[in-house]
């Protein structure tokens, strides 16, 4: 499949990104050709089908993303710069003033990863010293005891997808369907969407496996719209292995628990500012021209901040890692594993793949049905084909505004208000 042949590079582009980001603060350029030099050579391997000749240039490599990262750049001659952002305490305050905004969930190793993902590195006692000058009440709100969780082990990267549904929009026809490895925590995809149809999250799992590779397995809800994923992984992985583990969804542990911080880090602040647009009487959630501008407009801002949120995670410490964060884990435990039996391990550094499933037996043996999913209905267009190109050309969801989106919403109503008072016989 062309998929998992092409998701074996991942992995090196990747590193090779991190290298460029790294060039020339944490490494100098001398080390910088070195690693540069070392991933090309892998590279040349994978191409050859020389898996058994990778183990030490896959270790040289994951060891400076790994926690003794200087003790391995030591070995091999790699300078250590470790400089930070050279930022004034009032650039950085206004940078993290930008980046909460109004939304006081976000704790400082969130923001310190999206001030990451954006190419600042900063101290963390930095950020926290800021987020206090900043935002003190925010502080005072995140201050709540955590709750304790057992240890939850598996055996490797792609070994386990959790892949859910949240439905806080759901008022407003809006469905986020996320998915998370198992291993690393790494979040595979997140979007938001206008329904909750088996094809939409059957198309953002084959866009995750394009960059990922194929899991192993899956464990998913008894929900209709997971049909569709379960039947690829059991064509792919083979029926009477557990490929698509369906149970309920308190036991669908990684996705749970990052709901609570995708509520903390974005999806509250939508929820709050629809109900806020709803009580000052500019949107009613049964008016379908109303939903449909509401969609038109913050569906890509909201889907936007979904990808921040996703660079944020998957780039943030993780306290019961050695604070290595989600990418890291996945780079690493990948690297580590590249000639381990597992199943996904296999796939990803293999050059051929054997489905080896037998697709006849699990088409005329899976019983599943559409009973479980929520429904959310369409929301036809209330403007004809001309208009809506207007629209397009005249409106960008995506633009700057000082009132998070609202006054763009208001544009589009009057818009679609005028339409309908000249198509009017």
């Amino acid at each position: 499949m062309n998929t998992l042949k092409n998701s074996k590079f991942f992995i090196l582009e990747l590193l090779e990104r991190n290298l460029h980001r790294a060039n020339g603060t944490v490494l100098s350029n001398i080390s910088y050709r070195n690693l540069q030099g070392l991933i090309g050579e892998i590279r040349d391997e994978f191409r050859k089908g020389n898996n058994e000749r990778l183990d030490t240039k896959s270790v040289i490599a994951v060891r400076c993303f790994r926690k003794n990262r200087e003790e391995a750049m030591r070995e091999y001659n790699l300078k250590i710069q470790a400089e930070h952002s050279p930022l004034t305490v009032e650039a950085l305050d206004d940078l993290i003033r930008t980046t909460i905004t109004s939304n006081q969930r976000l704790g400082p190793n969130a923001v310190r990863a999206r001030l990451f993902a954006q190419g600042h590195r900063v101290q963390r006692w930095r950020v926290r010293e800021s987020m206090l000058r900043v935002d003190p009440g925010g502080a005072a709100l995140r201050a709540a005891p955590a709750m304790q969780r057992r240890t939850y082990t598996v055996a490797g990267p792609n070994s386990i997808w959790h892949i859910d549904g949240n439905h806080k929009l759901i008022r407003w026809k809006m469905v986020i369907h996320g998915g998370i490895d198992g291993f690393s925590r790494m979040m595979v995809f997140l979007h938001a969407s206008a329904n909750n149809r088996k094809e939409t999250v059957l198309e953002h799992f084959l866009a995750a496996t394009t960059l990922y590779g194929v899991p192993s397995r899956i464990r998913v809800d008894h929900g209709g719209e997971n049909n569709d994923i379960c039947v690829i992984m059991e064509l792919i992985r083979g029926p009477g292995r557990g490929s698509a583990i369906r149970g309920r969804s308190v036991h669908n542990q990684r996705i749970e628990r990052s709901w609570v911080d995708l509520w903390n880090g974005a999806t509250n602040l939508y929820y709050d500012l629809f109900h806020f647009m709803e009580q000052r009487g500019s949107l009613d959630s049964d008016n379908i021209a109303q939903l449909w501008a509401l969609h038109y407009v913050f569906l890509p801002r909201f889907n936007k901040e979904l990808q921040l949120f996703r660079d944020q995670w998957n780039n943030h410490g993780l306290r019961t890692a050695h604070h290595e964060t989600p990418l890291q884990l996945f780079v690493g435990g990948t690297l580590d594993l590249s000639n381990a039996r597992l199943t996904a391990m296999q796939d990803m550094f293999a050059s051929s793949v054997d489905n080896g499933a037998a697709a006849q037996s699990v088409f005329e043996n899976q019983g599943w049905d559409g009973d479980y999913v929520i429904q959310v209905p369409e929301i036809p267009c209330p403007l004809d084909q001309e208009a809506l190109s207007q629209l397009q050309q005249t409106v960008d969801p995506l633009a700057e505004s000082d009132e998070l989106g609202i006054d763009i919403y208001l544009t589009v109503m009057d818009f679609i208000s005028e339409y309908s008072l000249n198509d009017q016989p």
